[in-house]
Order: structure tokens, then C-alpha cells, then sequence
């Protein structure tokens, strides 16, 4: 946020501008500077004024796969042309998002949803607006001095990894990963012929690394994220559609981050850490500091009604334990805060 309000509201323009020339793009792959400055004023224009899904989070999301690349060490296993993708696929892997995830597009029947048949709506949408705007407009054609070849594969990486954003493949890549790792092991430099993989951890990562900062920052995007929510759910009242997982006005904050965190964020946190000891020292006692901090904000009388509710709801249709549990755990969804 204080970029944004430094660079009056560019975020995206100087932090691109900045990481890109850090890997020294240009040089590597003949984009000229006027070009990558205008494909980058470009992006910026782009993303739309919501309160999550912005210029903010995706220039957060960009310095974060540039740490993750850098400092931790993940840029050993991939080429150039591999980490040139995973930095464009950062910048834009939000671009033109409207707000909406890809629940209230399905139900909705937008034109959106129509245009990509119901698959993985917003994210089909972001690549498609680049590319398409990209390719057309020789001002800000970064790809202009590739080869076909070159082109073609960045291409394939982009809609792989943009796609990969998508919320619901979370716990499928989660898997794939884990069998990955029992594979290769924790050695970075032995994932080379595993390097697709790799990418789609490190964005998925930064996407969703919210709950892993310091406690006023983590916070911040957790309330905007659910004011976002709140105007779709808002939306959906007015039109008469269900309203969607965590979006109406009754969420309650601090149990949706719980859910989150101890569903989705920590746990694949934890995995990654097997690979990146300086995430494990850095990363790890943030998520388990701001979980403590919204346990003890969370209110009991509603938790306790919630899962009563749910369990008496759901378990008892079934003589299973294990059913009983797993509705236990459906009265505490978590918070999506990604696009899907």
C-alpha cells in the first residue's frame, strides 16, 4: 500500500519495471525498454479498482514470486525462459478481474462464463485479455524479437500457470506436489526435469501468502478480501442466485481466516518449507502467530451454534464418525481469497 500511494497509484508499473530489469529481461529475450514500459502501463490500466483483486495484490504477488525465485533459492532448477514466465505470470495473473469469483459467473450465466463454457472462468479470462491485447498492439508487443518457438512456450507456461490460480485445483497440486517431493526430495537442484511443477508451487504460494505476513498487514488484506466477498454476496441477494461460500453479510472474519489458515494456507506452507528452510524461519510463526491471534477473536456462542447446527444437520444422516467430523468441518469453511 505504500508503494501505491508513493508512486500514485503505478504500483505495478515501477515494481515490474524494477523485478524484471533485476532479471534482466530485456537483455535476455531483445524487449525494448519504451515496449516493456507500455506493456506495463498497460497491465496496470488493466486491473480494475475492487477492494482485493487489484494492482496492489498482483505487484504483491510479483515481489513475492520474486523473493521466492531469489532469495529462496527456486531459480536454480528453472531457465531463463521459465522464470521469465513465472514473473509475467505473476503481473497478470489477476488482470481484468471484475470482483466476482467463479461461483457467481457459473451461476450468474455471464458472459463470461458463456465465453469460457463454466472452466476455470476469471482465469481463462486473464490470459486470454493479455494475450489478446498483447499480440495486437506492436506498442507494447513484449513478445516481438521471440521466436516462434520461444513464443509458443511461454505461451503454454502462462495459461498453465494462471490457470493453476484457480482455487479449485488447490488441493490436486497440493497432492501432486507431495508425490513429487517423496519422488525427488527436498534438493532444489534436483527438480530440473520437474521444473512445471515448480512454477505452479511458486505462484499458487504468493497468491495465497496473505496470512503469512506480519499481523497489521495480514489483517488488512483479510478485510478486504471479505468486503470484496461481501459485495458479491450482496449482488447475489439482489439477483435472486445462492449466496456463495463466506460472502454474505453474517461471515464472521476471524473464523473464516481460521479456516483458511489451518485448511489451506498452513499446510501447504509447511510443504514447501521442506524445500525452502528460509520460509520455514521467515514464513511459518506468522501464519501461527495471526492463527492464535484470530482464535482469540473468534466468538465462542456462534462457533459453538454454527457447528451444532451443521452437525446435527449432517452427521446425524449418517452413523459414520468420520461423517459426523467431516461436517464438523464444513461449519467452518475457509476463506478463498484467490479467484475462483
Amino acid at each position: 500500500w505504500a508503494l501505491h500511494a508513493a508512486t500514485g497509484g503505478r504500483e505495478m508499473e515501477v515494481a515490474g519495471w524494477a523485478i524484471f530489469n533485476h532479471w534482466g529481461v530485456s537483455a535476455k529475450f531483445g524487449i525494448e525498454a519504451g515496449v516493456l514500459k507500455a506493456w506495463l502501463k498497460f497491465v496496470q490500466a488493466q486491473y480494475l479498482q475492487n477492494q482485493f483483486h487489484n494492482a496492489t495484490h498482483a505487484t504483491d504477488v510479483l515481489q513475492t514470486t520474486h523473493y521466492v525465485l531469489s532469495a529462496a533459492g527456486f531459480a536454480k532448477c528453472l531457465s531463463d525462459i521459465e522464470i521469465l514466465a513465472m514473473l509475467f505470470a505473476a503481473t497478470v495473473h489477476d488482470v481484468g478481474h471484475d470482483g466476482f469469483n467463479n461461483s457467481y459467473h457459473k451461476l450468474a450465466i455471464t458472459d463470461r462464463a458463456m465465453m469460457f463454457n463454466d472452466q476455470s472462468i476469471q482465469e481463462n479470462f486473464h490470459v486470454s485479455l493479455v494475450f489478446e491485447h498483447t499480440l495486437n498492439d506492436p506498442t507494447k508487443n513484449i513478445f516481438a524479437n521471440f521466436s516462434v518457438e520461444q513464443r509458443a512456450e511461454v505461451r503454454q507456461l502462462l495459461i498453465k500457470l494462471v490457470l493453476d490460480t484457480d482455487m479449485s485445483r488447490h488441493f490436486s497440486n497440493m497432492q501432486a506436489f507431495q508425490a513429487a517431493i517423496a519422488e525427488r526430495g527436498s534438493d532444489v537442484e534436483k527438480w530440473a526435469n520437474a521444473t512445471e511443477t515448480v512454477l505452479c508451487i511458486i505462484l499458487h504460494l504468493a497468491d495465497i501468502s496473505n496470512p503469512a505476513r506480519p499481523l497489521d498487514k495480514a489483517k488488512k488484506w483479510a478485510e478486504l478480501v471479505l468486503e470484496e466477498f461481501w459485495a458479491q454476496g450482496d449482488k447475489e441477494t439482489a439477483q435472486g442466485l445462492p449466496v456463495s461460500p463466506n460472502c454474505g453479510r453474517g461471515t464472521e472474519l476471524a473464523s473464516s481466516q481460521i479456516g483458511f489458515i489451518s485448511y489451506i494456507v498452513q499446510p501447504f506452507f509447511a510443504l514447501v518449507a521442506d524445500m525452502l528452510p528460509e520460509l520455514r524461519e521467515l514464513v511459518l510463526p506468522h501464519l501461527a502467530a495471526n492463527l492464535d491471534h484470530w482464535k482469540k477473536l473468534q466468538d465462542p456462542v456462534k462457533v459453538t451454534a454454527r457447528r451444532k447446527s451443521v452437525v446435527l444437520r449432517e452427521g446425524s444422516q449418517s452413523a459414520s464418525p468420520l461423517a459426523a467430523a467431516a461436517a464438523t468441518a464444513r461449519a467452518n469453511p475457509p476463506i478463498r481469497e484467490t479467484n475462483q
